[in-house]
């Protein structure tokens, strides 16, 4: 069963927009890392172009700096735009083991699997129709992968990933949003696979999804989100959900909220929309112990820094900026926790920082990428 976190009477601690690492709380330490000391890995984004959906693989090496290897067609079409034209987290994601690399291919609503070699190089496996109209996100759980639809009446649906590789798609999964204009654009799995949650950014709600013992999900359970505007979502390993509102507090602002799941597979909220101080939190991720949370919030070039408490409560600690009109968009950490990145899709550049033993952020160099505003989307790393 999900670990469910206990509802508790939480504290919110705002601290000033711009924090040094050495103000942060000593209580929120990153605890000892099961990493691989420094050891390289990759980082891959998806140039999304309309006519040659291409993912663009760069090697990370043990400082943090990145290497561009080459691009890999998917085989399948984009849908091409400006900046965010997907509207979504995670439309690129690596499988557990990282021996695979799932892609959504939006223009022609299919998924592509690559197989991951030497350096992070790929091989294209295949491509799996994507069960509904306008894939924009996947999620992983072991051998289940989920695939979220935001076109037509909006829809999640799942498949077994076979040890080749190849996607299998599960009978009877195909479970849809609250309506045609939901706007969905993030999902993730509890840490024990038993749950599916989705956002919906144009109804201001977030889904659950119960998910059987042989991976189909059942309809959704709608949660009213505690903030205007839910974009993306991530589960903590203890079970806690936190979720980022592009518009959250009463102002308008971004925020970031958390969230237990709770018996009946519903949500009670543990943080209500804890401002980050700036404009359009769309994208969150959470370290591998759970300790921190980081939020990209595109329209103030930011990324805020989040302590994630025990029970699930969130305190914002700060923020570290990626440059004026970078627009930072989906983020990923390394697998050993040591490296932080950002689409940064306004320069054409993926920034970098290195994840300090306190969760604040220390800049490295930018790696230019696509051409800036070029409709590039999605980030995996490992």
């Amino acid at each position: 069963m999900t670990k469910r976190i206990p509802l508790p009477a939480v504290a919110l601690t705002l601290a000033a927009s711009a924090v040094l690492p050495s103000a942060l709380h000593a209580e929120t330490t990153l605890a000892p890392q099961p990493r691989i000391a420094d050891a390289s890995g990759a980082v891959y984004t998806a140039n999304n172009s309309v006519n040659r959906n291409e993912v663009f693989v760069y090697h990370r090496d043990a400082s943090g700096a990145l290497t561009f290897l080459g691009e890999y067609p998917t085989g399948g079409r984009g849908s091409g735009g400006i900046i965010d034209p997907l509207q979504s987290q995670n439309s690129l994601l690596l499988s557990e083991n990282h021996r695979f690399l799932f892609a959504v291919n939006s223009g022609s609503g299919d998924v592509s699997t690559f197989a991951v070699g030497s350096e992070g190089r790929l091989s294209l496996l295949g491509r799996a129709a994507s069960g509904g109209g306008f894939p924009v996100a996947l999620a992983v759980h072991g051998e289940l992968l989920y695939v979220l639809n935001s076109g037509g009446a909006g829809s999640v649906s799942g498949f077994h990933i076979q040890s080749s590789g190849h996607l299998q798609p599960i009978v009877g999964s195909t479970q849809f949003l609250s309506g045609a204009s939901a706007g969905g654009a993030s999902i993730d799995f509890s840490p024990d696979g038993t749950v599916l949650a989705a956002t919906e950014r144009l109804t201001n709600r977030i889904d659950t999804f119960p998910i059987s013992a042989g991976g189909a999900a059942g309809p959704a359970l709608l949660n009213n989100s505690a903030g205007r505007t839910p974009f993306s979502l991530t589960f903590t390993p203890q079970g806690a959900l936190v979720v980022a509102e592009a518009a959250g507090n009463p102002a308008g602002g971004a925020a970031l909220s958390s969230y237990a799941v709770q018996s009946n597979d519903l949500l009670s909220v543990l943080t209500p929309s804890a401002p980050t101080g700036f404009a359009a939190a769309c994208w969150v991720v959470a370290t591998a112990d759970g300790n921190y949370a980081y939020a990209a919030n595109a329209g103030s070039s930011q990324i805020s820094i989040a302590a994630i408490g025990d029970n699930g409560a969130l305190t914002i600690l700060g923020s570290a900026g990626t440059g004026p009109g970078s627009t930072p968009l989906d983020l990923a950490l390394s697998s050993n926790n040591r490296y932080l990145y950002a689409l940064t899709a306004g320069a054409g550049t993926i920034s970098a920082f290195r994840v300090q033993g306190n969760g604040g952020l220390a800049a490295l160099a930018a790696t230019p990428s696509l051409p800036a505003a070029s409709g590039q989307n999605g980030l995996a790393a490992y």
